[in-house]
């Protein structure tokens, strides 16, 4: 993931260059969260998803895969 992907679903930027600094930061952020993120899915993980229902269960299955 490069930082230009965490905004593929936003509006267009009204100011592109406060756009790219937010996305900068955001992605270092998450650079240096790595350990913890990945930790927090492991725990979703986890979770029982067998009270959802079984298409929205096994769309947040593929999302801890992704």
């Amino acid at each position: 993931m490069t930082p230009r992907d965490t905004a593929s679903t936003a509006p267009p930027p009204s100011n592109p260059q406060l756009q790219y600094c937010l996305e900068e930061y955001v992605w270092n952020e998450l650079q240096q969260s790595e350990g913890d993120v990945r930790a927090a899915i492991a725990a979703a993980r986890k979770l029982d998803l067998s009270v959802m229902p079984k298409g929205m269960a096994k769309d947040v299955a593929k999302a801890f895969d992704s």
